[in-house]
């Protein structure tokens, strides 16, 4: 991949995303201390919502996913459902009013 983008082969990449979901939300977990953060992300993973990235953080939340729904009520469901976890001391949710997701790489030439 590198080799790719230092060539110019590679000038830009992104994602795609699934257009049926018109609402994301960045969503922000704290954890209570003696929570492993790994056992949540597969608690997370199993909840049957569409949450399509998780990371593992440092800083002032534990955890960050990214979340997915056809409507306001479907997320509110969403964040609602990551909040009765047990273990989870807080959230923080972002609703992602535009995204752009062609970025540029550095790497490339021009």
């Amino acid at each position: 991949m590198k080799r790719m983008l230092d060539s110019g082969t590679i000038i830009k990449f992104g994602i795609e995303t699934n257009t049926e979901f018109d609402y994301r939300a960045i969503i922000c977990i704290r954890l209570k201390p003696a929570v492993d953060a790994r056992e949540m992300i597969k608690r997370l993973k199993a909840l049957p919502y569409e949450i399509n990235h998780i990371c593992e953080v440092s800083g002032e939340y534990d955890i960050i996913c990214f979340g997915e729904a056809q409507s306001h009520e479907k997320m509110n469901r969403l964040i609602d459902t990551i909040r009765r976890i047990s273990g989870v001391m807080e959230t923080k949710s972002f609703i992602v009013l535009r995204q752009d997701l062609n970025i540029k790489s550095k790497h490339a030439k021009g």
